[in-house]
């Protein structure tokens, strides 16, 4: 059932490739979007293009119970939580814990740490977190 809403939402499927990662191929209206926005900032300016976003910053807003302008949209989800870590005020002491299977580049920024800054608290992963093997 899965697969058949997977097929449903392409109108053809690209041929399997393993160098997704963290990603994978776009549906349709997916690839659509992109390249409809893509031609409307090529038409107007991307600056100007910027206020069709609204509705990108307002769905998950009003999931949380959030204005559309206190949701922030970055590259990638290490860039939202590399921002995160960097303007949340931890009090000195303060831990972050993390799962067993936290994606390894949230694991990289909290083993560096936040840059410092006055009052920022401690960050360190707990859970099943061990530090690298010398030699790896």
């Amino acid at each position: 059932m899965i697969a058949e809403s997977r097929r449903a939402a392409r109108s053809s499927v690209p041929p399997g490739h393993l160098d997704a990662a963290g990603c994978n191929v776009p549906g349709d209206r997916t690839l659509d979007a992109v390249v409809g926005h893509l031609r409307h900032e090529r038409e107007v300016g991307g600056y100007r293009a910027v206020p069709d976003l609204h509705a990108s910053r307002a769905a998950p807003a009003a999931l949380v119970g959030a204005g559309a302008d206190d949701v922030a949209l970055l590259e990638s989800g290490t860039a939202a939580m590399a921002a995160l870590l960097g303007g949340w005020p931890l009090p000195p002491g303060s831990r972050v814990g993390v799962t067993r299977a936290e994606y390894g580049s949230t694991l990289m920024l909290l083993y560096r740490g936040p840059a410092p800054r006055p009052g920022a608290g401690r960050i360190a992963g707990t859970g099943d977190i061990r530090s690298p093997s010398p030699g790896r």
